[in-house]
């Protein structure tokens, strides 16, 4: 799954950490304690952001971001729909 958020915004096109671990990035705050300890573990997207990159043209590189891991605008909608975390997934800003 290839996630587009407003939650990430950069230049050039970026494609988040594929790996699984990549940390979960916690960009919120005034919250409980305990949202700041949840996790959403997911296996490798590897695959997926190789197939992403290579679909774009050319003229637009892709940087692959080797650390950014999935924001809340993606890992909290995930751990309901896919609570599993059994689906490859990444963003792009």
């Amino acid at each position: 799954m290839l996630i587009v958020s407003a939650h990430w915004e950069s230049a050039p096109l970026s494609l988040s950490a594929t790996g699984p671990g990549t940390p979960l990035v916690y960009d919120f705050g005034g919250f409980a304690q305990r949202y700041f300890q949840m996790t959403y573990e997911r296996p490798d997207a590897g695959a997926l952001a190789a197939r992403g990159a290579a679909s774009m043209p050319d003229s637009e590189p892709v940087h692959q971001h080797a650390s950014r891991g999935l924001d809340h605008g993606a890992w909290v909608p995930l751990k309901t729909m896919y609570s599993y975390g059994d689906v490859p997934v990444l963003k792009t800003s």
